[in-house]
């Protein structure tokens, strides 16, 4: 890694032309993909145990009123974050 560092890459650059690979300079991940990959996360979780409610509530083939509040109870926070979604990418 030191000697990477002191020629400037160098090696890691040559291995990769010869390889037919280009590396170019990445840009710094700005505040708000970071705040859109965060959402995400966090969509996922939400969506997953959303999921696992409803299959729960559907082996019998009926919904009954608990059942019915338990799945609008974890839609809810799934809305949430696809309004934040929308919010996070307007910027």
């Amino acid at each position: 890694m030191i000697l990477d560092e002191a020629a400037g890459d160098l090696f890691l650059k040559e291995w990769a032309r010869q390889r037919g690979y280009d590396l170019s300079q990445r840009e710094a991940v700005g505040e708000v993909p970071s705040r859109v990959i965060a959402i995400m996360g966090h969509f996922a979780k939400e969506a997953g145990e959303l999921g696992s409610v409803v299959l729960d509530a559907a082996q019998d083939n009926h919904f009954t009123p608990t059942e019915k509040r338990l799945i609008r109870d974890s839609i809810a926070p799934v809305k949430d974050l696809i309004s934040a979604l929308e919010r996070a990418i307007a910027r």
